[in-house]
């Protein structure tokens, strides 16, 4: 199994809403996978998921999802081989 993520305290936001300065669109996470089954999808499954990690970012204000002083959980491609 492998696992891709981005570990910095924006990511989320990133794949929610975007990154229009950058250009980057909402759901990028989503898109990747995407192009990992169009290109592998024989040989691999890949889902997205969302995980906390060990140093994740600690929210220091409450959103509408989550409240401050909660860890804030990544989007993550999880990939793993097909048997």
């Amino acid at each position: 199994e492998l696992m891709l993520v981005n570990d910095v305290p924006y990511a989320r936001k990133i794949n929610v809403r975007g990154a229009r300065i950058q250009g980057v669109p909402p759901g990028i996470v989503e898109r990747v996978r995407q192009l990992v089954l169009r290109r592998f999808g024989g040989f691999v499954t890949a889902k997205v998921e969302f995980h906390t990690l060990k140093r994740g970012y600690i929210l220091k204000r409450s959103t509408r999802r989550v409240r401050a002083g909660e860890q804030l959980t990544y989007p993550t491609l999880v990939m793993s081989r097909k048997i």
